[in-house]
Order: C-alpha cells, then structure tokens, then sequence
C-alpha cells in the first residue's frame, strides 16, 4: 500500500510541473492568440490589457511558486520521517540485542541452591561447610576469590575472623581479624549492610596465579546474620560485575549458610586451615 502511494505521489508531481510548464506556455503566446484569433485586436488593445495580463502573470508565478515550496516540503518531510522510521529501527534492534545479552547472562550466572542445601545438610562442621559452599558459589559465579569470617563477642569487644575462604593465602600460621567498623569488612559487620563496588580499592586483593597476578574490578561484601544479629561476613571478588539478580542469588544462599554458622557449636578457629 505504502509503494502505491509513493508512485501515485511521483506521477502527481511530474504532472503537476508538466501542468506548470503548460500554463506558462499559453500565458506567454496569450497576446498572440488574441491577435490571430480576433482581428478587432490590435497592439492598442493589447497595451490596454497589459495591467490585467500582468496580474495573471503575477498570480501564475505566485501559484507556481507555492505549489514548488509545497513539493519540496513534502519530499523533506517524507526524508525525515523514514530516517526517524531508521533510528527508531536501529535503536529498537540494539535494545533488544542487549536485552537478550542481559537474560543470557543471567541464565548463565545463576547459584544451584539444591547444591548449597546438600552441602550444609551433608557436612557438619560450618568451616568446612563454608569451604565448600564458597568454591560451588565461586565455579558458579565464575568469581576469582571468596572469604568468610566469624563474628566474635568479648565483653562488648566485637571483631571478625576468617575462617573460610577459597582461593585465598594466608601464610601459615596468621590470622586475619577485623574489629567492627575497620576496613570494608568490618565496616559491613558493623552496619549489616551488603557493599557492592565495582571499583576495589587498589591493593585491596590480588589474584595470584602462574600467569602473574591481577586486581580483580568488583567486590560484594555480604553480612551473615541469625534474628538481625551479624554472625560473620562473606566477600567474594570477580572479574565481573555483580549484577542486581547474582546479588539476589547470593543473598538467598548465604541466608542459609548463615543459619548454619548461628547454629554450629563446632567451629574451632584454631583448627582452621584457611
């Protein structure tokens, strides 16, 4: 339908200049055929009819000219709209490409909640069971480095301690603490808060490996907590951001694991080999 109406538009237009052509002609040989057509018409008559063929004239020229504007208005317009008809093509193609980026992403970077289950349900110490739950998160994640820490209560001294990680060196021997409030990890145990940046602090955490090493760009930091208590801190890093649903995903399964440790009576951190 479309098509139809634009070859309709094109022959209009030739017509209409064809037309244009047309009345120009006549009204310039109009004082001749005065003359031929009628010998009571003479070049006295036609000096009188002048101011009235002028008028003519002016009227033909000033038709002519609207109907031109009128044309070229239309082409303009018609040029505009497909653009627009284009951009609108071109940005809807481009949201929907991101779009289906986005849902395979999230489809990719999901956490196998029955996984976690098994492990809290099939090991009893909450070190190990942290262990493990942080290497299936991490595989899942495809994240670089995860740590978990205690929360500890002395007197009203309150502090974090690791006692889980994965793909984390300690130097045997050391341990690694955090009153509440100190660095980001003690400040997540002190607010209970969960602290996603896509910016890590430089020397924050370095990923060693064979091929050298690298400061990965994102770090969430999460808070355990039993009944509104804070019973210890879980961060992990990655070379990827941590999206609104993989924040989502690690609030579910840390939510569990943090009933574990709250009800643990076994963890022994001096026993811990992180």
């Amino acid at each position: 339908m479309q098509a139809s109406i634009q070859k309709l538009s094109v022959v209009f237009t030739f017509l209409f200049f064809a037309a244009l052509l047309a009345s120009a002609y006549f009204m310039y040989h109009l004082p001749n055929e005065f003359v031929q057509q009628s010998s009571s018409v003479d070049m006295t008559v036609l000096k009188q009819l002048n101011p009235t063929l002028n008028k003519m004239y002016l009227v033909l020229g000033i038709s002519a000219m609207l109907g031109m504007i009128n044309v070229a208005l239309l082409i303009s317009s018609r040029k505009v709209a497909s653009g627009m008809v284009t951009a609108r093509d071109v940005n809807h193609t481009s949201e929907e490409k991101q779009a289906t980026q986005e849902e395979e992403q999230n489809e990719e970077l999901r956490i196998d909640h029955s996984a976690i289950e098994e492990i809290i349900s099939g090991t009893q110490e909450a070190e190990k069971c942290f262990g493990q739950a942080l290497s299936q998160i991490c595989k899942e994640l495809e994240a670089s480095q995860a740590a978990a820490y205690i929360a500890h209560d002395d007197g009203g001294k309150r502090w974090i301690e690791l006692f889980a990680s994965y793909a984390f060196h300690v130097p045997e021997g050391d341990t690694i603490s955090y009153r509440f409030g100190e660095g980001l990890a003690g400040e997540v145990a002190k607010e209970g808060k969960v602290l996603n940046l896509d910016t890590v602090p430089e020397g924050y955490i370095r990923i060693l490996s064979g091929l050298g090493s690298a400061t990965p760009n994102h770090l969430i930091i999460l808070p355990l907590k039993e009944a509104d208590k804070t019973v210890g801190v879980v961060e992990i890093a990655s070379f990827h951001p941590f999206t609104q649903q993989v924040e989502g995903e690690l609030r579910q399964a840390f939510d569990k694991l943090a009933l574990k440790l709250a009800n643990d009576d076994n963890v022994s951190l001096e026993k811990a080999k992180c």
